[in-house]
């Protein structure tokens, strides 16, 4: 594409992300008090029970949603309690639409293509789900695709994703992939990063943290209903289904586990291939699957794994992507979500089956032909 229409694309596409961003930012500030950016309105008032010297995990809203994450994120939350809400509101919100944009650029470095991600991550449920509620999900993923991608110095390698799981657990998942794609040093950084953290919360929070490491990270129904169908995890799943315990943990071990070591090791396949971006949106995916709860605002890893599809060699890939998007643009059926994420962790199994069944006909001594089942 010749440079001067390259920009008119941008310039329109700019002028299109504006027009569709508009809509979504709108309906957020203006929804009815009670209803106005809830999970922000959490974070705030949080920060303001803390500074009246009661404890964190007593907290709820005027709905009932109390304060889930760790303490640290607390005190990254902190400097939100300086401002009015509604102030803090319109400037989330705008900081949203920023942070959807940085995505986008940490993914391509051409301005048309950033231009275009960012236009279907505006168009997809969970980016505005995180407008709606006031999420910080969005940048947690931002966080950890900078560092994933290796667009931060070899020096401070893993530490975005330390900072993102002392935020929000569920980036920890990534540090298993750091270590079994030779990214050591980066791993003891992000696990480091982590303990550091919690530390401070310790030292800033004592009781607040010693509460949270001791029961309310174990009491996963504080997040709400996790038999709700925007809950697509395999928790929630298994809870749809009516699976009962001790068998519904059971099932969620080997479901869940099964998952997230078949998309671990798809991922140091790509990462060894130099498919990074492929290898980091995979164990985004796992992350979903795991965790106990996986509300739309934290799908953000399926838009990506879409885009990533798409701009990718192949019709049965482009072909993929362009139903992964849909599925996360469009309400479609029901587990359409959790499915997609499953398959994207699974990805590589056959390719993975056929590297174990070749080694072991090796260490066999007979040749691949003659291992197969007669």
């Amino acid at each position: 594409m010749p440079r001067s229409w390259s920009r008119v694309a941008g310039v329109l596409l700019v002028c299109l992300f504006t027009a569709v961003a508009w809509r979504p930012a709108a309906s957020a500030l203006s929804r009815p008090p009670a209803d106005r950016q809830a999970d922000l309105h959490v974070y705030l008032g949080a920060i303001e029970t803390v500074r009246n010297g009661r404890p964190l995990y007593d907290y709820a809203a005027e709905n009932g949603d109390p304060f889930t994450y760790p303490p640290f994120a607390l005190i990254v939350l902190q400097p939100l309690g300086w401002a009015p809400e509604p102030a803090v509101r319109v400037a989330w919100t705008l900081c949203t639409l920023v942070i959807a944009g940085l995505i986008a650029a940490a993914l391509t470095r051409r301005r048309v293509l950033v231009m275009a991600a960012a236009l279907v991550l505006v168009l997809s449920a969970p980016l505005q789900s995180n407008l709606r509620f006031g999420q910080i999900s969005v940048l947690l993923v931002l966080l950890v695709l900078v560092d994933g991608l290796g667009l931060t110095r070899p020096r401070w390698r893993g530490a975005l994703i330390g900072l993102a799981a002392a935020i929000k657990l569920t980036p920890l998942l990534f540090l298993p992939y750091l270590v079994l794609t030779g990214q050591r040093r980066a791993a003891t950084r992000a696990t480091g990063v982590f303990v550091v953290a919690a530390g401070l919360a310790f030292v800033a929070l004592p009781e607040d943290s010693a509460r949270f490491w001791t029961d309310a990270v174990f009491t996963t129904s504080r997040v709400g209903d996790l038999s709700a169908g925007g809950n697509q995890s395999v928790n929630g799943a298994l809870l749809r289904l009516g699976v009962l315990e001790p068998v519904k943990s059971a099932a969620w071990l080997l479901y869940a586990g099964g998952l997230a070591w078949a998309a671990l090791l798809w991922g140091r396949r790509l990462y060894a291939d130099g498919r990074v971006a492929e290898a980091v949106v995979t164990v985004g995916c796992a992350t979903l699957v795991v965790s106990p709860v996986s509300w739309t605002h934290h799908q953000v890893w399926l838009v990506l794994a879409g885009l990533v599809l798409l701009a990718g060699p192949g019709r049965a890939r482009r072909a993929a992507g362009v139903a992964v998007l849909l599925v996360m643009i469009f309400p479609l059926a029901a587990e359409a979500r959790l499915l997609c994420a499953a398959a994207l962790c699974c990805a590589g199994l056959p390719m993975e089956i056929r590297a174990a069944t070749g080694a072991w006909a090796a260490r066999d001594g007979r040749p691949l032909e003659s291992a197969r089942i007669p």
